[in-house]
């Protein structure tokens, strides 16, 4: 046997032939992952479930609110913008060996930072460039248009920035959130 997993995944719902100015339902869908090795496999097919909630005793570890002005939010903002809605080359916002592509086709026409969290505060600086090898690991909060331009969605990224050059670049999308030292909670 290998790790068993369930993966809640939502979509978004909207009937055939129906109205396009009528807003899509959203709907969640849970699917038991086995790995066996390095092989990810379904054991059942998705079955609809209840929005999950989240725990109150999760503690995020991104203390600190950038400004929407900071360099570094702006560089998340024209990384996502690459990544997701197809506006420029991705490798322009990412660090040099990442192996981060753009999502293809671009879900998105458009992507906009709403809200961006760190680890570390960078309140005692606005727009300057940042040293050489500092890192940060940030929650990216952001909303998306649809291609149908009729639709947006809010999104969160974590990521993982380092600076090179004066400027900042994404090292890497993170598979989890950077959770605070207290947490003790468990992955299920």
């Amino acid at each position: 046997a290998g790790e068993n997993y369930s993966v809640v995944v939502s979509v978004s719902v909207v009937a055939v032939g129906s109205d396009p100015a009528v807003r899509p339902e959203r709907r969640y869908f849970a699917v038991p992952v086995v790995f066996v090795g390095d092989d990810a496999r379904a054991a059942a097919v998705p079955a609809a479930v209840p929005a999950p909630a989240t725990a109150g005793d999760l503690v995020l570890g991104y203390r600190f609110r950038v400004g929407l002005e900071h360099s570094l939010t702006q560089s998340i903002n024209q990384f996502l913008s690459a990544m997701v809605a197809g506006a420029g080359e991705i490798s322009r916002y990412t660090s040099p060996g990442s192996q981060i592509r753009a999502v293809t086709p671009a879900p998105y026409t458009s992507a906009q930072i709403t809200d961006l969290l760190s680890d570390k505060d960078f309140s005692a600086s606005t727009t300057g460039a940042p040293a050489d090898g500092a890192t940060a690991r940030v929650l990216a909060s952001a909303t998306v248009t649809g291609t149908d331009r009729a639709q947006t969605t809010t999104v969160q990224y974590p990521l993982t920035a380092i600076a090179r050059g004066g400027r900042w670049e994404v090292s890497a999308l993170d598979a989890m959130p950077l959770l605070a030292a207290s947490t003790g909670s468990s992955a299920t």
